[in-house]
């Protein structure tokens, strides 16, 4: 359909939705109006004044849609749509119970994808390999519903909902390298704000000007370190590993854009994102971080892969015989105290092994790994894989093996044979570097991961719909 119809069908639409949301919020303030105050105290502290709800909602509401009038000015509505997703998915410290800020987004994508949907019924839909991953998890959560408690069914069940419009609607929206790259440019721009945010909140909380923080509770962001027991970044993330693994999977997009476009916004943009994992203060993401920085190399420069290799193995055996590795353990490891959560992960690992010996074919079902005798933290294995097996028994291991290795194959055989833009290989190191991550947290549905998941198989989508338009080209010449 053509633009001019589109918006003459849109606007409208516009004017008609901002009343109804208003008469929504005015009935659901009685329900939600009193949660807000708490929710509002719990990053800017108990002195805070309450703040109504309806009020909020609609000066949210008028910037929204004067945003997204402005936006769609210059942009499609899939680069609108991308964009919300990802900011929203630094913004999920804000929610109300289950759900956040991101499912919200997710679910406005999902309605607007639905609606150009009706507008135009002869456009086609792209299905792939990461949705149906998506739906055979929600089928192994399904069959969990007997035996589970039914809150803890319904949280996994909204984590499946969630990983499947996001393997759905990313896949679907960025359907050619334009749209693709658009989407890879807001990610970067996305992850550099949230780190100078994270930046910000670490420094005002270290000089004592101003301590917010959305983790809860806001006791458990403070962690000893070495320059202290300070409080690590989490921007407007509730966790410090979900804003620093987002960091980490726009690293690599960065780092090429540096190295081929250089300039001193590109060469902020990466000191951003790594001083961003640095005082996020997780050990996990500084590992994967590193990782990335030294495939780097390798990945941009293939031709230089000997000499790259030379380098690199002597500067590893200076810093060791040096002292300087160990220099590094004692104070980053030493006895600094940041190790202090792997005897945590360590019983978590061992209980999940236990569970697994017992009950290797069914599992305890999503986010029930709580309930396992002597899980005194009530949290899931903080191994990826191991939570899969733990939560959905054998075929939920398989199937996270299988959401980390297909794409990798994918992309590798498009890596550095047609590959100008670097998408592939930014994509495989991201991957690369969630594997790593993988180790250490759960995130067997945690957004960033299947963000990451969806970008690359739109990727190789993409990939193999240039080979084809080219294999037609020479076809017909």
């Amino acid at each position: 359909m053509p633009k001019l119809a589109q918006n003459r069908l849109l606007r409208p639409l516009v004017w008609v939705f901002v009343p109804l949301l208003a008469a929504t919020a005015a009935m659901i303030e009685p329900l939600f109006g009193n949660g807000l105050p708490s929710l509002v105290q719990r990053p800017f502290g108990p002195e805070t004044p309450p703040l109504p709800l309806l009020p909020m909602l609609m000066l949210i509401t008028i910037l929204t849609v004067l945003a997204m009038r402005f936006i769609g000015r210059v942009a499609s509505l899939a680069t609108v749509a991308m964009f919300c997703l990802l900011a929203a998915s630094q913004l999920n410290g804000i929610g109300f119970g289950p759900l956040d800020t991101f499912d919200f987004a997710l679910f406005g994508a999902f309605l607007c994808w639905a609606a150009t949907l009706a507008l135009d019924p002869t456009r086609p839909i792209r299905f792939g390999f990461l949705l149906s991953m998506a739906l055979l998890i929600g089928v192994l959560a399904l069959a969990h519903l007997p035996v589970m408690r039914p809150r803890a069914w319904i949280i996994g069940m909204i984590g499946v909902i969630r990983i499947s419009l996001i393997a759905l609607l990313v896949v679907d929206l960025c359907r050619d390298q334009a749209s693709l790259r658009r989407t890879i440019n807001l990610f970067i721009i996305v992850a550099v704000v949230s780190a100078i945010i994270g930046i910000a909140q670490f420094f005002l909380a270290l000089t004592g000007i101003w301590v917010f923080t959305f983790i809860n509770p806001p006791e458990s962001a403070f962690k000893p370190t070495p320059i202290g027991f300070v409080m690590r970044a989490s921007a407007l993330c509730i966790t410090a590993q979900h804003f620093s693994s987002f960091l980490v999977y726009a690293l690599p997009f960065a780092l090429w854009r540096l190295t081929t476009r250089p300039s001193l916004t590109a060469t902020a943009a990466a000191v951003a994102l790594l001083a961003g994992v640095v005082v996020s203060w997780n050990t996990g993401a500084i590992f994967a971080a590193a990782l990335v920085m030294l495939a780097f190399p390798f990945f941009r420069w293939p031709e230089r892969t000997a000499a790259l290799a030379v380098v690199l193995t002597a500067g590893l055996s200076i810093a060791y015989f040096s002292g300087f590795l160990q220099l590094i353990y004692d104070v980053t490891f030493g006895d600094s105290g940041v190790s202090k959560g792997i005897d945590q992960r360590k019983t978590l690992f061992a209980l999940g092994i236990d569970e697994i010996a017992a009950n290797p074919f069914v599992g305890t079902g999503l986010a029930g790994f709580d309930t396992v005798d002597g899980n005194f933290w009530g949290r899931p294995v903080h191994n990826a894989f191991a939570q899969a097996a733990t939560e959905l028994g054998v075929l939920g291991l398989g199937t996270m093996i299988a959401l980390f290795t297909v794409p990798m194959v994918y992309l590798s055989d498009h890596m550095f044979s047609a590959d100008p833009s670097g998408l592939s290989r930014c994509a495989f190191l991201a991957i690369l570097a969630a594997l790593l991550l993988a180790q250490s947290e759960p995130n067997l549905d945690q957004s960033n991961l299947w963000l990451l998941l969806a970008l690359a198989q739109a990727t190789i989508l993409s990939n193999r719909q240039d080979e084809s338009r080219s294999q037609t080209t020479k076809n017909i010449c």
